[in-house]
């Protein structure tokens, strides 16, 4: 992401290339598609992470998520840069060293992830990415997935049914090294 993010509107930031979004509002996996649409692409890969019914035999009504948003934002826009990074490769022309594509650039991005409240069999994820061949978007798809799982300050309540609220408990990830108390 060579060009600076701007804020776009509450919790939105894109480039010409890239787009990250934390909301409350559900997820479009058409939107996603649409916005790594390119030309130079030969392949877009789509996963959506959605919220199961069970989770160790308890019956989930929804999930709760919250976000330290600021550090997420600047946490996702850093896994973007370093996986376009990865799929860049240097030159050295002997005189200098230039930053050369390689053929399965990545050319698009579009990361999102639920707040609030994410019912069984909603989206709470999205990631999405389009290159010249299909083995950088595989692959840096399922690496910006993990990374956002292990790095991004973002929580979870699992609300069963006939759970009171209140009495859940936030939890981190368990890849994740965030932690949230109460």
């Amino acid at each position: 992401m060579s060009a600076i993010l701007s804020k776009v509107k509450a919790n939105v930031w894109e480039t010409v290339t890239d787009r990250i979004q934390l909301t409350y509002d559900e997820l479009d996996e058409k939107l996603a598609l649409k916005h790594v649409n390119d030309h130079g692409a030969g392949a877009s890969v789509l996963f959506v992470g959605t919220t199961r019914n069970e989770f160790q035999g308890k019956s989930v009504q929804r999930l709760e998520y919250t976000a330290y948003s600021s550090l997420a934002r600047k946490l996702m826009q850093k896994l973007i840069k370093d996986g376009r990074e990865k799929y860049t490769k240097s030159k050295d022309t002997g005189h200098e060293i230039q930053q050369q594509s390689v053929s399965n650039e990545i050319k698009r991005v579009y990361l999102a992830h639920r707040l609030g409240d994410v019912r069984a069999g909603e989206a709470s994820i999205l990631v999405c990415v389009s290159s010249a061949h299909r083995k950088a978007a595989f692959e840096l798809c399922e690496e910006i997935l993990e990374e956002v799982k292990r790095q991004v300050p973002i929580w979870k309540k699992e609300i069963y049914d006939g759970t009171h609220a209140g009495l859940a408990e936030w939890k981190a990830n368990s890849q994740s090294h965030w932690k949230k108390e109460g």
